[in-house]
Protein backbone atom coordinates (compact mmCIF):
# COMPACT_ATOMS: atom_id res chain seq x y z
CA UNK A 1 0.00 0.00 0.00
CA UNK A 2 1.36 3.59 -1.41
CA UNK A 3 -0.36 6.99 -1.16
CA UNK A 4 0.70 9.80 -2.96
CA UNK A 5 -2.40 11.93 -2.40
CA UNK A 6 -5.44 12.29 0.28
CA UNK A 7 -8.18 10.40 -1.89
CA UNK A 8 -5.34 7.20 -1.90
CA UNK A 9 -5.50 7.33 1.54
CA UNK A 10 -8.95 7.52 2.40
CA UNK A 11 -9.01 4.35 -0.22
CA UNK A 12 -6.48 2.39 1.52
CA UNK A 13 -7.83 2.58 5.24
CA UNK A 14 -11.39 1.67 3.59
CA UNK A 15 -10.15 -1.43 2.29
CA UNK A 16 -8.04 -1.64 5.04
CA UNK A 17 -11.53 -1.63 7.44
CA UNK A 18 -13.32 -3.72 5.14
CA UNK A 19 -10.59 -6.67 5.10
CA UNK A 20 -9.82 -6.78 8.83
CA UNK A 21 -14.01 -6.29 9.99
CA UNK A 22 -15.06 -9.15 7.82
CA UNK A 23 -12.03 -11.47 9.45
CA UNK A 24 -13.96 -9.71 13.02
CA UNK A 25 -10.53 -8.40 13.61
CA UNK A 26 -9.97 -5.60 15.89
CA UNK A 27 -7.29 -4.37 13.88
CA UNK A 28 -10.55 -2.38 11.66
CA UNK A 29 -10.64 0.02 14.50
CA UNK A 30 -8.16 2.38 14.12
CA UNK A 31 -7.84 2.60 10.56
CA UNK A 32 -12.11 2.98 11.03
CA UNK A 33 -11.50 6.32 13.17
CA UNK A 34 -8.23 7.40 10.85
CA UNK A 35 -10.36 7.56 7.88
CA UNK A 36 -13.37 9.65 9.56
CA UNK A 37 -10.28 12.09 10.05
CA UNK A 38 -8.76 12.21 6.92
CA UNK A 39 -11.82 12.42 5.24
CA UNK A 40 -12.70 15.63 7.16
CA UNK A 41 -9.13 16.73 6.20
CA UNK A 42 -10.30 16.28 2.71
CA UNK A 43 -12.85 18.20 3.26
CA UNK A 44 -10.68 21.17 5.24
CA UNK A 45 -8.69 20.76 1.74
CA UNK A 46 -11.09 21.40 -0.37
CA UNK A 47 -12.80 24.38 1.35
CA UNK A 48 -9.43 26.02 1.62
CA UNK A 49 -8.79 26.27 5.61
CA UNK A 50 -5.25 25.64 5.00
CA UNK A 51 -2.75 28.27 4.23
CA UNK A 52 -0.29 25.44 2.49
CA UNK A 53 -2.57 22.89 1.29
CA UNK A 54 -0.07 21.30 -0.83
CA UNK A 55 2.22 20.53 1.35
CA UNK A 56 -0.45 19.65 4.08
CA UNK A 57 -1.58 16.93 1.79
CA UNK A 58 1.89 15.93 1.01
CA UNK A 59 2.40 15.05 4.94
CA UNK A 60 -0.68 13.37 4.86
CA UNK A 61 0.12 10.94 2.61
CA UNK A 62 3.58 10.79 4.25
CA UNK A 63 1.91 10.15 7.88
CA UNK A 64 -0.36 7.93 6.19
CA UNK A 65 2.11 5.61 4.41
CA UNK A 66 4.00 5.11 7.82
CA UNK A 67 0.88 3.45 8.72
CA UNK A 68 0.55 1.42 5.79
CA UNK A 69 4.55 0.31 6.14
CA UNK A 70 3.61 -0.62 9.68
CA UNK A 71 0.72 -2.94 8.92
CA UNK A 72 1.95 -4.73 5.97
CA UNK A 73 4.84 -5.37 7.73
CA UNK A 74 3.24 -6.77 10.86
CA UNK A 75 0.88 -8.78 8.43
CA UNK A 76 4.13 -9.91 6.50
CA UNK A 77 5.21 -11.33 9.85
CA UNK A 78 7.90 -9.03 9.76
CA UNK A 79 9.01 -6.19 12.76
CA UNK A 80 6.89 -2.88 12.77
CA UNK A 81 8.03 0.17 14.48
CA UNK A 82 7.96 -1.31 18.45
CA UNK A 83 5.69 1.28 19.04
CA UNK A 84 3.30 0.09 16.22
CA UNK A 85 3.82 -3.51 17.38
CA UNK A 86 2.56 -3.02 20.46
CA UNK A 87 -1.23 -1.33 18.93
CA UNK A 88 -1.58 -4.40 16.66
CA UNK A 89 -0.85 -6.91 19.03
CA UNK A 90 -3.05 -6.03 21.89
CA UNK A 91 -5.49 -5.50 19.00
CA UNK A 92 -5.11 -9.36 17.52
CA UNK A 93 -5.23 -9.93 21.78
CA UNK A 94 -8.99 -8.89 21.74
CA UNK A 95 -8.68 -8.14 25.37
CA UNK A 96 -9.07 -4.42 25.36
CA UNK A 97 -11.53 -2.02 24.98
CA UNK A 98 -12.31 -0.02 22.38
CA UNK A 99 -11.08 3.38 23.80
CA UNK A 100 -7.56 1.54 24.25
CA UNK A 101 -7.25 -0.06 20.97
CA UNK A 102 -7.73 3.47 19.64
CA UNK A 103 -5.35 5.07 21.22
CA UNK A 104 -3.09 2.66 20.96
CA UNK A 105 -3.51 3.09 17.75
CA UNK A 106 -3.28 6.63 18.18
CA UNK A 107 -0.27 6.72 20.40
CA UNK A 108 2.06 4.92 17.71
CA UNK A 109 0.71 7.54 14.91
CA UNK A 110 1.03 10.71 16.51
CA UNK A 111 4.31 10.13 19.51
CA UNK A 112 6.39 7.87 16.13
CA UNK A 113 5.21 8.89 12.82
CA UNK A 114 3.65 12.42 13.07
CA UNK A 115 6.84 14.06 13.55
CA UNK A 116 8.94 11.81 10.75
CA UNK A 117 6.28 12.59 8.30
CA UNK A 118 6.11 16.83 9.34
CA UNK A 119 10.13 16.89 9.06
CA UNK A 120 10.37 14.94 5.85
CA UNK A 121 7.54 17.33 4.23
CA UNK A 122 8.34 20.48 6.08
CA UNK A 123 12.62 20.23 5.73
CA UNK A 124 14.20 23.45 6.45
CA UNK A 125 10.66 25.51 5.99
CA UNK A 126 8.66 23.13 8.48
CA UNK A 127 8.34 26.55 10.45
CA UNK A 128 5.75 27.26 7.61
CA UNK A 129 3.59 24.37 8.39
CA UNK A 130 3.01 25.02 12.26
CA UNK A 131 -0.43 27.19 11.23
CA UNK A 132 -2.17 24.19 9.24
CA UNK A 133 -0.85 21.34 12.17
CA UNK A 134 -2.53 23.73 14.67
CA UNK A 135 -5.59 23.70 12.61
CA UNK A 136 -5.17 20.06 12.84
CA UNK A 137 -5.02 20.09 15.88
CA UNK A 138 -8.67 22.12 15.94
CA UNK A 139 -10.13 18.99 13.78
CA UNK A 140 -8.91 16.18 15.97
CA UNK A 141 -10.07 17.12 18.81
CA UNK A 142 -14.02 18.16 17.58
CA UNK A 143 -13.05 14.52 16.41
CA UNK A 144 -12.26 12.52 19.79
CA UNK A 145 -14.85 14.56 21.36
CA UNK A 146 -17.17 13.24 18.64
CA UNK A 147 -15.68 9.57 19.39
CA UNK A 148 -16.11 9.13 23.27
CA UNK A 149 -20.00 10.10 23.02
CA UNK A 150 -20.12 7.27 20.08
CA UNK A 151 -18.16 5.29 22.11
CA UNK A 152 -20.25 6.01 25.45
CA UNK A 153 -23.24 4.52 23.38
CA UNK A 154 -21.16 1.16 22.91
CA UNK A 155 -19.86 1.05 26.31
CA UNK A 156 -22.61 1.89 28.85
CA UNK A 157 -19.95 1.44 31.78
CA UNK A 158 -17.28 3.65 30.15
CA UNK A 159 -17.87 6.83 32.62
CA UNK A 160 -16.29 5.05 35.04
CA UNK A 161 -12.86 5.75 33.63
CA UNK A 162 -14.12 9.44 33.83
CA UNK A 163 -14.57 9.00 37.52
CA UNK A 164 -11.23 7.03 38.04
CA UNK A 165 -9.89 10.05 36.36
CA UNK A 166 -11.09 12.29 38.27
CA UNK A 167 -9.45 10.66 41.68
CA UNK A 168 -5.94 11.33 39.91
CA UNK A 169 -5.70 8.40 37.01
CA UNK A 170 -6.15 10.58 34.00
CA UNK A 171 -6.74 7.21 31.86
CA UNK A 172 -3.95 8.31 29.31
CA UNK A 173 -6.49 9.76 26.60
CA UNK A 174 -5.51 13.83 27.40
CA UNK A 175 -1.72 13.51 27.05
CA UNK A 176 -1.81 10.83 23.80
CA UNK A 177 -4.42 13.26 22.22
CA UNK A 178 -3.83 16.85 23.41
CA UNK A 179 -0.27 17.35 24.56
CA UNK A 180 1.41 14.90 22.12
CA UNK A 181 0.38 16.97 19.02
CA UNK A 182 2.66 19.49 20.62
CA UNK A 183 4.88 17.94 21.84
CA UNK A 184 5.22 15.55 18.05
CA UNK A 185 5.76 19.30 16.61
CA UNK A 186 8.68 20.10 18.53
CA UNK A 187 9.94 16.90 17.79
CA UNK A 188 9.21 17.45 14.10
CA UNK A 189 11.05 20.44 14.47
CA UNK A 190 14.06 18.67 16.13
CA UNK A 191 14.28 16.43 12.94
CA UNK A 192 13.84 18.81 10.53
CA UNK A 193 17.35 19.74 11.25
CA UNK A 194 18.91 16.84 11.81
CA UNK A 195 20.53 14.01 9.38
CA UNK A 196 22.60 11.35 9.51
CA UNK A 197 23.14 9.20 12.80
CA UNK A 198 21.63 11.80 15.34
CA UNK A 199 18.69 11.47 12.71
CA UNK A 200 18.27 7.87 13.73
CA UNK A 201 18.90 8.01 16.92
CA UNK A 202 16.14 10.60 17.51
CA UNK A 203 13.83 8.66 15.89
CA UNK A 204 14.74 5.44 17.83
CA UNK A 205 13.92 7.24 20.89
CA UNK A 206 10.46 8.48 19.96
CA UNK A 207 9.81 5.04 19.30
CA UNK A 208 10.67 3.56 22.15
CA UNK A 209 9.08 6.28 24.20
CA UNK A 210 5.88 5.62 22.49
CA UNK A 211 6.29 2.19 22.62
CA UNK A 212 6.21 2.64 26.63
CA UNK A 213 3.56 4.69 26.71
CA UNK A 214 1.54 2.21 24.87
CA UNK A 215 2.31 -0.50 27.18
CA UNK A 216 1.11 1.55 29.64
CA UNK A 217 -2.33 2.14 27.59
CA UNK A 218 -2.49 -1.39 27.77
CA UNK A 219 -1.72 -2.46 31.35
CA UNK A 220 -2.50 0.54 33.59
CA UNK A 221 -3.05 0.90 37.37
CA UNK A 222 -4.62 -2.19 38.98
CA UNK A 223 -7.70 -0.33 39.80
CA UNK A 224 -8.04 0.99 35.94
CA UNK A 225 -7.53 -2.92 35.07
CA UNK A 226 -9.97 -4.09 37.60
CA UNK A 227 -12.72 -1.22 35.97
CA UNK A 228 -11.80 -2.24 32.99
CA UNK A 229 -12.60 -6.09 33.68
CA UNK A 230 -16.07 -4.99 34.69
CA UNK A 231 -16.80 -2.82 31.57
CA UNK A 232 -15.92 -4.59 28.94
CA UNK A 233 -18.45 -7.35 30.56
CA UNK A 234 -21.17 -4.49 28.81
CA UNK A 235 -19.11 -3.75 25.33
CA UNK A 236 -20.03 -4.47 22.16
CA UNK A 237 -17.61 -6.59 21.23
CA UNK A 238 -19.12 -7.39 17.25
CA UNK A 239 -16.44 -5.32 15.35
CA UNK A 240 -18.77 -4.41 12.37
CA UNK A 241 -21.14 -2.56 14.64
CA UNK A 242 -18.06 -0.58 16.20
CA UNK A 243 -16.36 -0.02 12.87
CA UNK A 244 -19.99 0.96 11.56
CA UNK A 245 -20.52 3.65 14.76
CA UNK A 246 -17.11 4.93 14.69
CA UNK A 247 -18.17 5.84 10.62
CA UNK A 248 -20.63 8.17 12.08
CA UNK A 249 -18.32 9.75 14.08
CA UNK A 250 -17.70 12.61 11.52
CA UNK A 251 -21.63 12.80 11.17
Amino acid sequence: MHASTIPEVIAHLQQIVADEAAAQSRLALFPALYCELTQRLAAGLAAGEFREPERIEQVGARFANRYFDALTAYRNGDEPTRSWAVSFEQARSGRLLTIQDLLLGINAHINLDLAIATAEIGGDRVADLHADFLHVNVLLEDLFDRTQNTLAALSPLLDILDRLGRDGDEWLGNFVLKKARDVAWENAVMLAGLGGAPRAAWVYMLDVSASRLGHMIASPSYLVRKAIELIRETEEQDVKVIVAALARVAD
